[in-house]
């Protein structure tokens, strides 16, 4: 299974470690680097198992459209997505111009006239019996994990609710409490 990490780091120690560690497990990479610091989380636990995350963003947010390529996007089967992408910063409206792209290249296919092959990417198509069909298409599946109950506490539920509409994720990962925001 091949992946690609798509962020960004800061020009420090952690973004350093970071991209070396990914390479290390063979994960592909469009990492772009900020002036800033790289973004780290903390994880707490408690006897009980209960978690607080401590996080600091750092450049992560900055991650702009032009940092990404959208050509590893348009050969994606799956996006994931962390609800702390969608929160604030650039990176929201990043995520979001992603979103928006894999459903525009998603309607391109359906709307692809098949008594017309050659205007059909070899990519999209295979062949059967001399004649042409588009596959199961479907650019990138979305999912999303919720993350934070605290995160969609603070962006507010119901303005994270609409978000979660008008994005259609196709898969939601979240636990009991974040739901419940």
């Amino acid at each position: 299974c091949n992946s690609t990490f798509i962020g960004k780091v800061g020009n420090d120690f952690i973004g350093d470690y970071l991209i070396k560690d990914l390479e290390n497990e063979g994960v592909m990479l469009n990492i772009s680097r900020g002036s800033g610091f790289t973004a780290i989380i903390i994880a707490l636990i408690d006897k009980t198992g209960e978690r607080t995350m401590i996080t600091h963003r750092g450049e992560s947010v900055n991650l702009s459209i032009k940092d990404v390529n959208f050509d590893i996007i348009s050969k994606a089967n799956l996006i994931f997505i962390p609800a702390y992408s969608l929160f604030f910063g650039k990176i929201s409206k990043t995520i979001i111009d992603v979103i928006n792209f894999i459903k525009r290249e998603e309607q391109n296919i359906r709307n692809i006239n098949l008594s017309e092959p050659n205007n059909i990417p070899d990519s999209k198509i295979l062949p059967f019996d001399n004649k042409f069909s588009i596959k199961n298409y479907r650019n990138a599946l979305i999912a999303i994990d919720l993350s934070s109950y605290g995160g969609i506490k603070q962006y507010g539920p119901k303005k994270f609710e609409n978000l979660l509409k008008g994005i259609k994720p196709d898969i939601l990962f979240c636990n009991k409490d974040e739901l419940m925001a």
